[in-house]
């Protein structure tokens, strides 16, 4: 079964982008255009990992990863924050949400792909920490 991930990203071409590089790497990938949207999704789907956006109308990613953290839904989703107005203030709630990883927009897609492949190998345990 492939791995399931759900992209959480306000600007289009950039949601774009990683949907078709993940979706050739043979992740199986739904999108949503902001946190609320992304939410709902996940109320009714399952996701091993859930990429989001920090700044994006309706609910931001810290918002995003507070309604997950609330429905215990990140012991078995690891959710990695991206922004490119990261703070560390936003690291420090993001991290106490309970996200995996906070990446700094623009980054290299490589490191992206690594991340998810650490996930991916992770025992179950580990993810829960």
């Amino acid at each position: 079964m492939a791995t399931r991930i759900l992209i959480v990203e306000d600007d289009l071409s950039h949601r774009k982008s990683l949907l078709a590089l993940l979706e050739e790497k043979g992740y199986e990938c739904e999108e949503a255009s902001n946190g609320a949207e992304g939410l709902a999704i996940l109320m009714s789907n399952h996701f091993d990992i859930v990429l989001t956006d920090y700044s994006m109308p309706i609910l931001n990613g810290l918002q995003l990863l507070d309604n997950m953290n609330q429905r215990n839904m990140l012991s078995s989703t690891a959710t990695i924050l991206m922004s490119g107005e990261l703070n560390p203030e936003i690291t420090h709630l993001a991290e106490r949400y309970g996200a995996y990883l906070v990446m700094t927009k623009p980054f290299h897609l490589e490191d992206l792909l690594n991340a998810i492949t650490k996930i991916i190998h992770q025992p179950p345990s580990q993810k829960e920490q």
